[in-house]
């Protein structure tokens, strides 16, 4: 049918199966029917009024064809009470007159819009686009709010210089974009808006479009509302606004994923909000200004695609199986805010001349770094090279993974301030540790960490290297300093490691080096000789090492010295000796001396005894004996400090002895003449050796001391009594072996000693029953006391000979009762010095 017109009193009904093709005219009656109507190729028809649009089949639109429609508020109404089906394939609609159309339509409000392809001609407010393979929305409507794309699988195409006021929505399909213009109003750049989180949604950018407006110079946002794409075609360069979270409230972006796709380039301008994923799967995105995404949960670059940062970023996290490049931009920094630590990052990822700063504690990063770092969060480093600077002030570096030999190579500067961590073997100089190379300048103090995996201690001389300066000198400047945590050294066993710079490198030795003493400088020779030959020169002294024993050892060796001495006793010091029945004694005193060479000790002891006699009897014409009973309890405290490291172990044992005395006097009690005097007892203690930060080791200790002591009393007149005397003390208190603290196995290597000692004791017996005494003795320890540590044998021979000055006074209370008191000096060699005080009430009946 070539021409068509109806009047608002006709009808034209089309039966189903029906069809109606026209090429020109227009309709204002009615159309109904489930048939088809047809605007033929290049026709041109005009239908007004709803009832122009009753048809329950479709209306099409061929190829070139224009159908224009018009209408008022009433016939809006009843479109969407009866939506109409337009099927555009190829042809155009035209909506410019129907000028009521309302705003805030959307899909099937009036109008089911499909086809192959066509062009609509907006209204004032809303085309909503129900399929298609390439529609294409246009017109110069000034008042529209927005435009939805719902185009399936199909692809739409706005007009350039649209107006409308709105956003863009993307519910499903693909937007062509060429121009900024097609999105509406290029003054107020309203965002694109990805909507539908069922369909696959896609923005695709064929043309260099810069979306910033001249007026504000704020691009177009792209917000999240659902999962979206924005594909860049290759060779394209586009320019947008920011990334924005759903402003619905609805945090629909929560979840949703911002995919960008193409091989040309995103250049986002403005800070994002958006909490959605961003993956870069090919081409470039790149960030104009700082913190385009930095609440976004995860970004992933994919193998071949590239994120540049172009200004300073904060990034939640980056996803573990990216493989493509991060480029961070000279001058820029991308922080790591809320890294995923259950996965290391291969740090091949990062590229560029800005900095990488970790801001999360407990990241790993493997492999090549190909920038700047700078840890301001806790970061595993173990076996990475750093082609850059490494700033570590404020936070950790750590190499500790349970083994040790890894190393951290930086090929950049490094400066220090915060903390490096390393795994180490502590045994003799091959122990493998991890270690810090280091071929640029370096500066700043840096704290060491040491994780012991293994060891028992052993002394070394040139030391473990953790630290490795292996720039050329001449060339770098080498002014960073380590030092080791806490108390400035790690324990192993018997030794204690300290952190020593040799030679620009850094080491742990558990020895100290004493350089040898330079030799005296010849004498100017009167007059000059003729020189000899220069002789063969003798080779350079070797420096002397000393092992650096951990302050611990000084305690078992206090608790052991006090174990076996605190229940020694001469004849006077018991029942039994010079006629007692019954005597208490109280001790109390406090000694010092180096141990070791290198262990000041300091020990404070007391001692309480009750000894009594049990029996006597008749030797010979006036010979006497006696048998006693003895028993007693001893608290002793002490501390050992180290003179070489600084660091204090405290001491302290308790313990009790039981035991038995008998004496024999050649002349009765009190008679001039010779004595025997011995005794046995057995003494248990609980010893107790603490260190800071290291723990409390407990342990026993128990075993038999004994004597026997001989004499001579001899009275040369007046009161005065001169007795020489020799004692020999076994001493076989020893400790039980355990495990201390930090897992040495410790034990006393040394067994049994003996002790003796030669003394002359005098008196003056006066008349008014006080008896001033004087005693000089000299002892003697034949052998070194021996702990043994994890197979390291420590030898204490310090104090081996000492001498003493004891003087005191005895008085009588009564006739049976009496009181006696004195105080001692001990000097002796390795600096011991011992002060003693002790008390005694004896009984005699």
């Amino acid at each position: 049918m070539h021409a068509l017109t109806g009047f608002q009193n006709g009808t034209l009904n089309i039966d189903a199966g029906g069809n109606v093709t026209v090429n020109q005219g227009s309709f204002a009656g009615i159309i109904e029917g489930a048939g088809q109507l047809t605007i033929a190729q290049n026709g041109s028809y005009v239908l007004a009024g709803a009832q122009s649009m009753a048809l329950t089949g479709d209306i099409v639109v061929d190829d070139g064809a224009v159908l224009s429609l018009e209408g008022d508020a009433a016939d809006l109404t009843a479109l969407q009470d009866d939506p109409q089906s337009i099927v555009l394939n190829g042809g155009v609609l035209d909506l410019s007159d129907f000028s009521t159309w309302q705003s805030g339509t959307s899909y099937n409000d009036g109008l089911e819009v499909s086809g192959s392809s066509g062009t609509v001609i907006g209204s004032q407010d809303v085309v909503d686009l129900a399929g298609g393979d390439n529609l294409h929305i246009g017109g110069d409507g000034k008042d529209g709010v927005y435009v939805v794309v719902d185009a399936s699988d199909g692809q739409v195409s706005l007009a350039n210089n649209n107006s409308y006021l709105g956003t863009t929505q993307i519910a499903s399909g693909t937007l062509m974009v060429s121009d900024n213009s097609q999105l509406g109003d290029t003054h107020y750049n309203r965002q694109v808006i990805f909507t539908d989180k069922q369909q696959e949604s896609v923005m695709e950018i064929t043309a260099n479009v810069d979306t910033r407006s001249t007026t504000t110079e704020h691009g177009r946002d792209i917000e999240m509302r659902a999962d979206g794409e924005v594909a860049v075609d290759a060779g394209v360069d586009t320019q947008w606004g920011a990334l924005m979270a759903d402003s619905s409230g609805q945090h629909q972006d929560e979840g949703s994923t911002f995919t960008k796709t193409g091989a040309g380039t995103l250049e986002l301008t403005a800070s994002g909000t958006t909490q959605s994923a961003v993956r870069v799967e090919e081409g470039t995105l790149k960030g104009d200004v700082a913190d385009i995404f930095p609440y976004a949960s995860s970004l992933w670059v994919g193998d071949g695609a590239t994120f540049v940062t172009g200004a300073d970023q904060d990034i939640q996290s980056i996803d573990a199986t990216s493989s493509g490049t991060i480029d961070i931009s000279d001058g820029t920094v991308l922080r790591l805010t809320g890294q995923d630590t259950s996965v290391a990052l291969n740090a091949s990822l990062f590229n560029g001349d800005g900095t990488l700063v970790n801001a999360t504690d407990g990241v790993t990063l493997t492999g090549e770094l190909n920038t700047n770092l700078e840890t301001d969060s806790l970061t595993y480093l173990a076996d990475v090279t750093v082609n850059g600077d490494l700033t570590n002030t404020s936070g950790a570096v750590s190499l500790q993974n349970g083994v040790a030999g890894d190393t951290l190579t930086v090929n950049g500067d490094y400066t220090g301030g915060g903390t490096l961590l390393f795994d180490s073997e502590l045994n003799g100089d091959d122990s493998v540790s991890d270690q810090l190379v280091m071929n640029g300048n370096t500066a700043g103090n840096t704290t060491v960490v040491v994780n012991s995996i293994t060891g028992i201690g052993e002394p070394t001389s040139t030391g473990i290297k953790v630290v490795d300066f292996a720039a050329d000198p001449t060339q770098f400047q080498n002014n960073a300093q380590f030092s080791l945590a806490g108390s400035g050294y790690v324990n192993m066993g018997a030794y204690d490691y300290t952190l020593v710079e040799d030679n620009n490198d850094w080491y742990l030795r558990s020895q100290e080096v004493t350089p040898p003493s330079p030799p005296e400088p010849d004498p100017t020779p009167d007059p000059d000789p003729t020189p000899d030959p220069d002789p063969t020169p003798d080779p350079a002294p070797t420096p002397a090492y000393q092992p650096v024993l951990n302050a611990k050892v000084g305690g078992y060796l206090n608790n052991l010295r006090a174990a076996n001495q605190a229940f020694m006793m001469e004849r006077r010091d018991h029942a039994g000796g010079d006629g007692q029945t019954l005597n208490l004694r109280v001790i109390g005193g406090r000694y010092h001396y180096t141990a070791a060479g290198q262990l000041a000790q300091q020990e404070d002891t007391s001692t309480v005894q009750l000894s009594g006699g049990l029996f006597s009897g008749r030797w010979g014409t006036d010979g006497e004996w006696m048998l006693g009973a003895v028993g007693g309890y001893s608290d002793n405290q002490g501390d050992s400090r180290s003179n070489m490291t600084g660091t204090r172990a405290d001491n302290q044992n308790h313990g009790y002895a039981v035991g038995l005395t008998s004496s024999w006097y050649q002349h009765g009690n009190q008679k001039q003449g010779a004595w025997l005097d011995s005794w046995l007892q057995y003494a248990w203690f609980n010893n107790d050796v603490s260190e800071h930060e290291d723990g409390v080791d407990r342990y026993h200790s128990s075993g038999i001391i004994a004597s026997l002591e001989a004499g001579y009393q001899w009275l040369p007149g007046r009161g005065v009594v001169i007795e020489p005397q020799a004692q020999v003390i076994y001493q076989g208190v020893q400790q039980d072996d355990f495990t201390a603290a930090n897992h040495a196995r410790v034990s006393q290597s040394q067994g049994d000693d003996i002790q003796t000692r030669l003394g002359l004791h005098s008196e003056w017996r006066t008349a008014v029953g006080v008896t001033p005494t004087l005693d000089l003795n000299y002892y003697h320890d034949p052998h070194a006391t021996e702990i043994e540590e994890d197979g390291s044998t420590i030898s204490d021979d310090a104090v081996k000979l000492r001498g003493e000055i004891k003087v005191g006074v005895t008085g009588n209370i009564s006739q049976r009762v009496s009181l006696r008191g004195s105080v001692a000096w001990q000097k002796g060699s390795d600096d011991f010095a011992q002060t003693a005080g002790f008390l005694s009430m004896t009984v005699k009946w």
